[in-house]
């Protein structure tokens, strides 16, 4: 029906025209009002707490990074404490010496040892 009274009366600065025209000038108001409130809401609540999170994220991605420096650092006492409480006549390497080996001369090759283990 209302598609008769546009073809009738469409364009001709009638009142039914005045009525359609000022209607959806309402309608675009209410959807421009309730875009402004949603990307108000947008920006004062959501982008703040995104910001919050990617703070923490960062912060806890620094934490951990720092903590798994420190969980990974080793010692050359750590490797020489370790060395001198195996058993002196077990063999871990495919070199054949044994232990007794690496516990003799750890005065001599013990920072080789550590670099080769280390690396």
């Amino acid at each position: 029906m209302e598609k008769l009274f546009w073809l009738k009366d469409g364009d001709l600065n009638t009142k039914y025209f005045h009525f359609v025209a000022s209607t959806r000038n309402d309608i675009c108001n209410v959807a421009k009002s309730y875009f402004q409130i949603l990307f108000i809401i947008i920006i004062i609540i959501i982008i703040p707490l995104l910001s919050i999170m990617m703070l923490t994220m960062l912060i806890v991605a620094f934490l951990m990074m720092i903590m798994n420096f420190f969980l990974n650092l080793f010692f050359t006492d750590d490797l020489r404490q370790t060395l001198f409480q195996m058993n002196s006549d077990k063999s871990p390497d495919p070199d054949d010496l044994n232990l007794a080996f690496y516990k003799c001369f750890w005065n001599l090759c013990g920072l080789e040892i550590f670099s080769a283990a280390t690396t």
